[in-house]
């Protein structure tokens, strides 16, 4: 597998919130309906990326309980240089908790890795609280359509209101 080296001050970092990124084709306006909270990506990740419609893939779980992972989906494709691929286990200092976070992007959009990964790690370990621009940036580098990125923001307003009401 292709590993990307990680960059602590990658140059970007300061754009990423006034890039947008190509949007995809299949969104809740289309034939597959976006599902509240999910996005119209799920378990088509591969696919998506094959065709150039998505750049990035994003999977993590808890360690001690890791739900599906689609490795045997990718690996062919990491094998033949198509899609390049980082594994990353993140844990909390008392060592508690660990997740393992799997990304798979375009050789082209691999910066899109590190960016998704730092935005990860600061959540997880909280290093900073999160903010509804957090899943703006994510949506985005993982090539989420706008329309999308706010059908999952109001689903988010909703499920909170809820919780809090």
């Amino acid at each position: 597998m292709t590993g990307i080296p990680f960059q602590a001050q990658p140059p970007w970092s300061e754009a990423l919130g006034r890039v947008r990124f190509p949007a995809m084709t299949q969104s809740k306006t289309n034939a597959d309906p976006l599902h509240l909270g999910i996005g119209p990506h799920e378990g088509r990740e591969c696919e998506l990326m094959l065709r150039g419609l998505k750049p990035l893939a994003a999977f993590s779980d808890v360690t001690t309980h890791c739900h599906h992972f689609p490795e045997a989906e990718f690996a062919p494709h990491v094998a033949a240089g198509r899609i390049v691929t980082r594994e990353e286990t993140l844990a909390l200092p008392d060592d508690k908790l660990a997740i393992r976070c799997l990304y798979y992007a375009l050789p082209n959009e691999a910066w899109r890795i590190a960016a998704a990964h730092i935005l990860k790690k600061a959540l997880f370990l909280g290093q900073r609280e999160p903010v509804e621009s957090d899943d703006i940036a994510l949506g985005r580098l993982l090539g989420y359509a706008e329309e999308d990125i706010q059908a999952f923001l109001h689903h988010t307003r909703k499920a909170k209101a809820r919780r809090l009401g």
